[in-house]
């Protein structure tokens, strides 16, 4: 049974992969779950071969230390939805004991005495710092989980959770197991253990084939973005939206004087919802909310809405989108400026309130004549 898992981890991890170089965004999350599943495959693989052609009894299998890799993966995984920046004094430092409980693994393989002698003393050692390791990096999950936000990132929070989840439950499962196994000395074969971490593994390699054909449906998404990416996709949005807008300017020109003629609100009023709008937009940063409307900004600033619209359209000469998507391309400017090559062009844009990449594209064209990417390589970000 357990070759037959180990097998379908390697043909699933194989079918994602392919699948992801197909259609992915080439952010960190993505390249973090390209290299997950490369290490899956290798470790599913080893396992295999090893049970395959030398080893009856699995239990030189189960004693690699690949187990150590995973708390690392999920925890540079999760940070990475946090837009935390990772170094590689970081990576190392999470994958250290993996590495150490790789080398001490090769040189026992390499002695027939170490191995007899201390084999089964290195895997509960293993097993024990393992266990402390997943235990120690769900438990962070749970601390900083709050941080994650919704909107592009909510799939990609449920993904983490599932997964979470999944490994608490195997976890649990397998101290049962070391423990019948070793503390109450009742025999339990050595393909019990590994039955369940691959098991596991299994799991997660599942959850990543959704989550990248969830991403692969949703490539009508991805065909827009290389479009509005294109000079001549530009043009062609830019000359659309730039008629709208020279619409909007003269019929603005002429309606506020019709429209609210009768129901103007006196200066002085007008005056002091701009105060109140200003500190929403400079203390609060209102506009990097993706879901932010004229109703829900009215609501904030506990105003009738038509008097919002009044604000925007008569005193500030603007309407609500014109105005916010100002602050939120500025915002940007500055995340590009800043950016070291963490973020992406779609995380800033979603970082920046925008709530896709085609809007985000099309309104930095707008106001500042290039697209994000020409930006960045005019200031040489």
């Amino acid at each position: 049974m357990l070759e037959f898992i180990l097998c379908g981890i390697v043909m699933l991890a194989l079918v994602t992969l392919y699948i992801g170089r197909r259609k992915s965004p080439k952010d960190l999350f993505y390249k973090l779950c390209d290299w997950y599943l490369m290490f899956v495959l290798l470790h599913a693989s080893y396992a295999f071969l090893i049970r395959l052609f030398f080893d009856n009894n699995g239990i030189v299998d189960i004693t690699a230390p690949f187990v150590l890799g995973y708390g690392p993966f999920f925890y540079l995984g999760l940070k990475s939805l946090l837009d935390k920046k990772l170094n590689k004094k970081e990576i190392y430092l999470n994958f250290l004991p993996f590495l150490i409980f790789t080398v001490i693994y090769i040189i026992m393989l390499s002695n027939h005495l170490y191995r007899l002698k201390y084999l089964m003393s290195f895997y509960i050692t293993l097993y024990s710092f393992v266990i402390i390791s997943i235990l120690g990096y769900l438990l962070w999950a749970v601390i900083f989980n709050k941080d994650l936000v919704d909107g592009d990132r909510r799939e990609k929070k449920q993904l983490f959770k599932t997964s979470g989840i999944s490994i608490l439950i195997i976890t649990l499962l397998f101290i049962i197991a070391v423990l019948v196994n070793t503390v109450f000395n009742e025999d339990i074969e050595i393909k019990f253990p590994g039955i369940i971490i691959y098991t596991g593994i299994f799991i997660s390699v599942v959850l990543a084939f959704k989550f990248r054909i969830n991403n692969l449906i949703d490539g009508r998404l991805e065909d827009l973005d290389l479009m509005a990416d294109t000079d001549s996709g530009i043009e062609i949005i830019s000359a659309k939206v730039q008629e709208l807008e020279e619409v909007k300017k003269d019929t603005a020109s002429q309606l506020p004087t019709q429209k609210y003629n009768k129901s103007a609100l006196p200066k002085a009023i007008l005056g002091d919802y701009k105060i109140k709008l200003d500190s929403l937009i400079n203390d609060e940063k209102v506009y990097l909310d993706n879901e932010l409307t004229l109703e829900l900004l009215a609501k904030k600033m506990k105003m009738p809405m038509h008097h919002l619209t009044q604000l925007f359209n008569v005193y500030l000469g603007e309407n609500f989108n014109q105005y916010i998507n100002k602050f939120r391309v500025n915002y940007a400017c500055e995340l590009l400026k800043n950016n070291d090559q963490m973020l992406s062009i779609e995380q800033i844009a979603f970082n920046s309130g925008f709530n896709s990449k085609v809007s985000f594209n099309r309104h930095f064209k707008i106001l500042l004549g290039d697209t994000p990417k020409e930006y960045a390589n005019k200031n040489k970000i």
